[in-house]
C-alpha cells in the first residue's frame, strides 16, 4: 500500500462491480477515503471489505440512479459525510438494458446521464473534479432525438439507446466545463470492457459482444488517471481514452445541443 492519496476523498457510483470496483480497490490501496454509492448495499459489501483490507477508509451510500428521489437522498448523505470531495467519479451505468426509469425516462439515459446530472448538480459546492465515464459508442450517434429520452427503450438490444446515453454524458461534460471553472470536468473512456454493465444484453449476443473486451482492471486505468493525476487540473473540459487525450465526436461538442440538453435536464430534475 502507498499513502499518496491519504486525506483525499473520492465518491464512486456503481463501485460494486466492474470498472467501478477496480477503481475503488486501486484508490483504497493508495490510502484514499472512499464513498461508494451503489444501488445494492448488500452487493457492495464485498468490495467494501476488500477496499478496507487494502487500506482504504470506506463508506457505503445507497444510490439508485433510476430513481431521482434516491439520488437526492444519496446526495444528502454524501454531503454529510464529505464536506470536500476530491473527485466524483460518475462510473455507474447500464448497457443493453431495456425499460424506463421510475421517473419516466429511457432507462440507459436515466441511469447513465440524468441520475448523474442531478447527483453532480447537488454536490457541486463540494466537488473539485468530476470524472464522467464515457464510451466510444457515443461517436456512432449521428443525430439525437431529445424527445425519445422520455420514452421506453425501443430497440431489442438497447445498444442504440446506450450509445445515445453516452452521447448525452459527453454533452453534459462539455456544458459543465463551459459553465464552471470548478469542478474540473473530464471524461474518461475506459474502452470496451467486459463488465457487468452488459448483463442485460440477451444470450447469445452478450458473449459475442464481450469476448474481445478488456478486463475491468485495465479499463479502470483511465478513470484512475483522470481522478488522481495532478496534470488534469490544467485540462478542464478534455476527454481521455487509455490515459491519452482524445477528440470526441463533433456532435458531442455541439454547444447548442448541449445547452438544450442541459436545460431539459434542469427541468426534468427540478434543478
Amino acid at each position: 500500500m502507498t499513502d499518496d492519496l491519504c486525506g483525499r476523498t473520492y465518491v464512486i457510483t456503481g463501485a460494486n462491480t466492474g470498472v467501478g470496483r477496480a477503481t475503488a480497490e486501486a484508490l483504497a490501496a493508495r490510502g484514499a477515503r472512499l464513498l461508494l454509492a451503489c444501488r445494492s448495499l448488500e452487493r457492495a459489501r464485498e468490495v467494501e471489505r476488500t477496499a478496507r483490507a487494502a487500506g482504504g477508509d470506506v463508506h457505503l451510500v445507497e444510490l439508485d440512479l433510476a430513481d431521482l428521489t434516491s439520488v437526492r437522498r444519496a446526495a444528502e448523505a454524501i454531503a454529510r459525510l464529505a464536506p470536500r470531495i476530491d473527485a466524483l467519479i460518475n462510473n455507474a451505468g447500464v448497457a443493453g438494458a431495456r425499460g424506463i426509469t421510475k421517473d419516466g425516462f429511457e432507462l440507459a439515459f436515466g441511469v447513465n446521464c440524468l441520475g448523474h446530472f442531478l447527483l453532480t448538480h447537488l454536490l457541486l459546492p463540494q466537488v473539485r473534479r468530476v470524472v464522467h465515464l464515457g464510451s466510444g459508442s457515443h461517436a456512432r450517434v449521428e443525430a439525437l432525438d431529445l424527445d425519445s429520452l422520455r420514452a421506453p427503450t425501443r430497440t431489442l438490444t438497447g445498444v442504440r439507446e446506450y450509445a445515445a446515453s453516452k452521447l448525452c454524458v459527453m454533452l453534459f461534460h462539455h456544458e459543465l466545463a463551459r459553465r464552471c471553472s470548478l469542478p474540473v470536468s473530464v471524461a474518461a473512456d475506459p474502452g470496451d470492457v467486459a463488465s457487468d454493465a452488459w448483463r442485460h444484453v440477451p444470450w447469445p449476443i452478450r458473449p459475442l459482444l464481450t469476448r474481445s473486451m478488456k478486463p475491468p482492471r485495465d479499463g479502470a486505468l483511465t478513470s484512475l488517471f483522470c481522478a488522481t493525476d495532478p496534470t488534469i487540473e490544467g485540462l478542464h473540459g478534455r476527454s481521455f481514452v487509455d490515459c491519452r487525450e482524445d477528440t470526441p465526436s463533433a456532435l458531442s461538442r455541439d454547444a447548442a445541443l448541449a445547452r438544450e440538453l442541459w436545460a431539459r435536464c434542469v427541468a426534468w430534475t427540478g434543478g
